[in-house]
């Protein structure tokens, strides 16, 4: 699988729904973006979002949460979706839960 050609096409994509890329992992399999946010009423948040690409695979393990801690009824998981659309990506079942 092309790392280097899905980071490329990752971060593109962060920023074209508003997000600022804020650390690459020196190995090239992690990226961290951050959304800045306006909530009505209570000001302004940022939303974290973290990807990293399994290395030996072609998974990409990604998770996204307000840094606030306020609930985001869904937005994130709204916004992973798209951005998962917009690659191609295809959703894999997960097979276990870590604890």
């Amino acid at each position: 699988a092309d790392v280097t050609g899905a980071m490329s096409q990752l971060r593109l994509t962060l920023r074209a729904e508003g997000g600022n890329v804020v650390s690459v992992g020196e190995d090239g399999r992690y990226i961290r973006a951050e959304f800045p946010i306006e909530i009505p009423f209570l000001g302004k948040d940022v939303d974290d979002c973290e990807f990293y690409f399994t290395p030996q695979d072609v998974t990409v393990q990604f998770r996204a949460e307000r840094r606030s801690g306020r609930p985001d009824f869904g937005e994130n998981r709204r916004r992973l979706q798209k951005i998962r659309d917009q690659l191609r990506w295809e959703v894999l079942p997960v097979l276990r839960k870590r604890q």
